[in-house]
């Protein structure tokens, strides 16, 4: 995001530099669009590679764990509780992982989520557990599948805050550039204006000393029209719409 943002910055001031009687801001807009497009892409496939790395990662750390499944090494009194620490280390030795991405938390409860049909078949197969330890192991389960669903959604939320917030920072730096093209367009206006005026109360005064009165007060006319431009240029305040 922040590589993206000053990008964007650099982008929105070429563009400024050479934009052209862009009044609608149709081209700004377009300009907008394509970054957004491509911060867009980006994040997909950040995600992707995220998704791929953590995936491959838990693949690795669970090849003996399914080694074991496959052998019926939990298919044994006491082999469900067996299969939960073990389990248990694995996603331990997971989030050590380095280089994870922010698709660390989903991937890992879709992959435990594909591994709960397992679970349950080794659970039904232990007959040495009593009802009691297998109500606070289901127990145990369910909270540690609440608390993974609920750090889920607070990396959703973040995200999401993340986005609006560069989202309003992209469009105040649009504004912003394009307040600052729209003042500078105005007081270059003015200086034109101050330079008509100038050489208009010139022939103004050369024609009242060649004492040619009714056309010296004919120009009068003229430059009070353009005095009264020159306010409302003055009084007007920038206007920009998105």
């Amino acid at each position: 995001m922040e590589l993206h943002a000053q990008c964007e910055r650099e982008a929105l001031r070429a563009f400024m530099a050479r934009a052209f009687k862009d009044d609608e801001q149709q081209y700004q807009q377009q300009l907008k669009d394509r970054l957004d497009s491509k911060r867009a892409e980006l994040c997909r496939r950040n995600e992707q590679a995220s998704s791929d790395r953590c995936s491959a990662l838990l693949q690795e750390l669970s090849q003996e764990l399914e080694e074991r499944i496959c052998e019926g090494s939990y298919s044994v009194p006491g082999g469900y509780q067996r299969l939960l620490d073990d389990q248990r280390e694995m996603v331990e030795r997971y989030w050590l992982g380095p280089e994870k991405g922010i698709m660390a938390a989903e991937v890992l409860q879709q992959f435990l989520k594909s591994k709960e049909t397992a679970a349950q078949a080794i659970l039904q197969a232990d007959q040495s557990l009593t009802d009691r330890q297998r109500e606070i192991e289901a127990e145990r389960a369910r909270a540690e599948a609440a608390e993974r669903v609920a750090q889920l959604r607070k990396e959703m939320q973040a995200k999401t805050e993340q986005l609006l917030q560069d989202q309003e920072r992209s469009h105040q730096e649009h504004v912003q550039q394009l307040t600052a093209r729209m003042e500078e367009d105005r007081r270059k206006m003015l200086a034109e204006q101050q330079r008509m005026l100038d050489l208009k109360l010139q022939e103004q005064e050369r024609l009242l000393r060649e004492g040619f009165r009714g056309e010296a007060a004919g120009l009068e006319k003229e430059l009070q029209k353009l005095r009264d431009e020159m306010s409302r240029c003055r009084s007007s305040e920038p206007c920009v719409l998105f």
